[in-house]
């Protein structure tokens, strides 16, 4: 995944994957809100859905590969809130050479992006999500709605 070419394809796919699934839920239930819990490549995806006028309801991005300089702003009618969980000490981010905002948190500022930092490892968050239930009912919340 660490290939450029490679990983355009992946996202690209992906992105069409949330495409169809927003379709069907929205053919299902019409008033449906669409929310998404991304990590790693993950936010690479959410970017460019983003970037590709997708609209979620809330996004919750754990140690995501998105771009540090990301300008919420152009996407201000496509989310509600975003929750970017960040740590210094991710060191599969720290080794890829693109999207850094998993690593170092969103370097612009917005007035519904939360900027959330952790000293968790890239693939620790998984125990947080599961073993500790402050976390996890944190999370929860952020999905649900503010």
């Amino acid at each position: 995944w660490l290939y450029p070419d490679y990983r355009r394809d992946i996202v690209e796919r992906e992105v069409k994957a949330l495409k169809r699934l927003k379709s069907r839920l929205l053919e299902w239930d019409p008033s449906a809100k669409f929310s998404i819990l991304a990590h790693s490549l993950g936010g690479t995806i959410v970017e460019e859905a983003l970037k590709q006028d997708f609209v979620f309801e809330n996004i919750i991005i754990f140690m995501g590969a998105m771009d540090e300089n990301f300008n919420w702003h152009d996407h201000n009618a496509q989310f509600n809130h975003a929750f970017i969980w960040w740590s210094p000490k991710d060191e599969k981010l720290d080794m890829a050479y693109w999207g850094k905002q998993g690593l170092v948190g969103p370097q612009i500022e917005h007035p519904r992006v939360a900027s959330i930092e952790t000293h968790w490892t890239h693939d620790e968050f998984m125990d947080r999500w599961y073993l500790n239930r402050q976390v996890h009912d944190v999370i929860l919340n952020q999905i649900e709605g503010v």
